[in-house]
């Protein structure tokens, strides 16, 4: 607090930073009372004050959604977590396909982008209203998202999954297909 940037904003800074370290007050599995710096995330806002600098109760990220016409926030969020692609599938390294016939390649790459609905559409199914991945989002897979008013979220730090699967109790999924190879997604 003694640095001469902060200098002039000393009282807001100072009211920040131990609002925020009391507000992730825990006790460990010894009956102590801890605060865990590491669950405090400073998140930098180039082109903005200081003056514009406020505490945030929850959990902030440096992203935003995947495509403009998605809602900007969402009231009593579901959200699924998930460490896969949600672009167009592609064949797994070393299968090739000899297609003979030009019209059947069309065919091939509309059931692509088909797996990807299907995956969003269990998700829904199962109460998601937002949806968070690693990886990308399909351009198309957007625009279903929109119509469907989910928010997504494409290129999450994995960090920062586990941190948000941590305070809701969520899991993070890694593929939809279970031990029968069906492509299946469960709400927890």
């Amino acid at each position: 607090m003694s640095s001469k940037i902060l200098n002039n904003d000393a009282e807001l800074f100072a009211k920040i930073v131990v609002d925020a370290i009391v507000s992730v007050r825990t006790v460990n599995d010894f009956g102590d009372i801890v605060y865990p710096r590491k669950a405090v995330s400073i998140l930098l806002q180039h082109g903005r004050s200081l003056h514009e600098s406020r505490l945030v109760h929850g959990f902030a990220m440096n992203l935003s959604r995947a495509a403009q016409g998605m809602p900007s926030s969402v009231q009593h969020a579901k959200i699924a977590l998930v460490d896969f692609d949600l672009r167009a599938v592609k064949m797994k390294l070393g299968m090739n396909i000899t297609i003979t016939d030009p019209s059947k390649a069309e065919a091939i790459r509309q059931r692509e982008l088909d797996i990807t609905k299907e995956r969003i559409q269990k998700m829904i199914a199962a109460g998601a209203n937002v949806i968070m991945t690693t990886w990308g989002i399909e351009d198309s897979m957007m625009k279903y998202m929109v119509d469907s008013h989910i928010l997504g979220v494409r290129r999450v730090k994995k960090e920062d999954m586990r941190r948000i699967a941590k305070t809701t109790g969520a899991t993070i999924v890694h593929t939809m297909s279970n031990l029968e190879g069906d492509e299946v997604f469960e709400s927890q």
